[in-house]
C-alpha cells in the first residue's frame, strides 16, 4: 500500500472522542491531550446527544484552542459518533478514546518516534476510579508483516479501539469503519476487520493510556443478552471471511471463539435470571459454536469435556454444574 506523506503542515494525529454525558472526566481528557509533547494533532470531540454539562465544557476547550473541535449530534450510540469522527478526521493517523480515559504526555511522541504501520498498539494500564492500578499489559513482539496469521488471543488487542493508532487513508481505503447495528462487540468485530485487511502492524511497548475502570455499562438484562447473540452471529460471518483468506488463521479465530464464549457465559452466570433461563442462553451460545465449526475442540470427547471444564469453572453453583454439564456434553 502507498501512504500519504508526512508534510510539515498536515495534521499528523486525530484524536476520536464520542461523548455521552461525560461531565464527571471529559475535562482530565482534554488536558490531557492539551499537555501532549508534541502540537500536530487535532482532537475531535463528538456529544452524543448529552444531557449533563459536557457541552458547555467541550465548547469552552474548543474556544480556547484551534486544534479542539466539538460537534454535537443526536443519540445515535457510540460507533455512530466514532463514524462521525472519522469521517471528519483529517490526520495522517487517528486514535479512538473513551471519554472517561486519558492519556500520558507523550503518548502521541512515542508513536511518531516508532515504525509507524496501518495498525499501532501500545501498552495500557486499567485504573479503578480510586486511583488504584488494576492491571498493566504492554504489547510483546515486533513489527510484522502478518500480524493477523502471528498474533495469538493471548496477545488479543481485540477488545477496544483505545491504545490502538490506525493509519487514517488505510481505513478509508478499506472502507472500514465501525459496525453501528451492533451494541455489544462491536470493537472486537471493527478490530477483527482491521487486522485482516491491514499490511504491517507496529507495536510499542510504552505503557502511555490509562482506561478508567469504573464498572458502569456492566449490567445483565435480557436485551444485553440478545445483544450478545447478535455478536456471535456476525463473529460467524467475519469467520468465513478468514477462511477464505488464510486457512492459518482459522485456529486462532477459533481461540478467540473459545475466549469470548467464555466472557458470554461469565455474563449470564452473574445475571439474575433462573437457572433454566440461563440454560437455554448457554445453549443458544453452544449452538453457535458449533456453527463455526469449532472442531479442533469439540471433535472429541476429550476436547468438549475440556471446553465443558473451562465453563464449568465459572458456573459457582454444584447443581447447576451438573446440569450445565449435561446440557453440553
Amino acid at each position: 500500500m502507498t501512504h500519504s506523506p508526512i508534510t510539515k503542515d498536515r495534521i499528523l494525529f486525530s484524536i476520536i472522542v464520542p461523548c455521552y454525558n461525560a461531565e464527571k472526566y471529559i475535562q482530565q481528557l482534554i488536558n490531557s491531550v492539551i499537555t501532549q509533547s508534541i502540537p500536530n494533532w487535532e482532537l475531535i470531540l463528538i456529544d452524543d446527544g448529552s444531557t449533563d454539562n459536557t457541552a458547555a465544557i467541550c465548547k469552552t476547550a474548543a474556544n480556547c484552542d484551534s486544534r479542539i473541535r466539538y460537534i454535537y449530534q443526536e443519540n445515535a450510540g457510540v460507533s455512530n459518533a466514532r463514524n462521525h469522527g472519522l469521517r471528519e478526521s483529517q490526520g495522517i493517523y487517528i486514535t479512538c478514546i473513551d471519554a472517561d480515559d486519558w492519556i500520558e504526555p507523550i503518548f502521541l511522541e512515542c508513536f511518531k518516534n516508532s515504525r509507524l504501520a496501518d495498525i499501532n498498539i501500545c501498552g495500557y494500564r486499567e485504573v479503578y476510579t480510586n486511583g488504584n492500578v488494576k492491571e498493566e499489559w504492554a504489547p510483546i513482539g515486533l513489527y510484522s508483516k502478518q500480524p493477523f496469521e502471528t498474533y495469538t488471543v493471548r496477545n488479543s488487542y481485540f477488545r477496544t479501539p483505545w491504545a490502538v493508532l490506525l493509519r487514517n487513508d488505510f481505513l478509508k481505503i478499506q472502507k472500514l469503519s465501525f459496525m453501528e447495528k451492533l451494541s455489544w462487540g462491536e470493537d472486537t468485530i471493527f478490530l477483527l476487520q482491521v487486522t485482516m485487511a491491514a499490511q504491517d502492524i507496529n507495536f510499542i511497548p510504552d505503557i502511555i493510556y490509562n482506561y478508567r475502570y469504573t464498572g458502569e455499562g456492566l449490567t445483565n438484562t435480557p436485551k444485553r443478552h440478545h445483544n450478545m447473540i447478535q455478536f456471535l452471529d456476525i463473529y460467524t460471518e467475519i469467520r468465513k471471511e478468514v477462511i477464505q483468506k488464510s486457512s492459518s488463521a482459522v485456529k486462532m479465530m477459533d481461540e478467540l471463539t473459545l475466549f469470548l464464549s467464555i466472557i458470554l457465559l461469565n455474563e449470564i452466570m452473574k445475571s439474575s435470571e433462573n437457572e433454566k433461563e440461563k440454560i437455554k442462553f448457554i445453549k443458544s451460545i453452544h449452538y453457535h459454536i458449533k456453527k463455526l465449526s469449532f472442531i479442533f475442540i469439540l471433535k472429541t470427547k476429550v476436547g468438549r469435556i475440556r471446553y465443558a471444564t473451562a465453563i464449568l469453572s465459572h458456573v459457582p453453583s454444584a447443581s447447576f454444574t451438573y446440569q450445565l454439564y449435561k446440557k453440553i456434553v
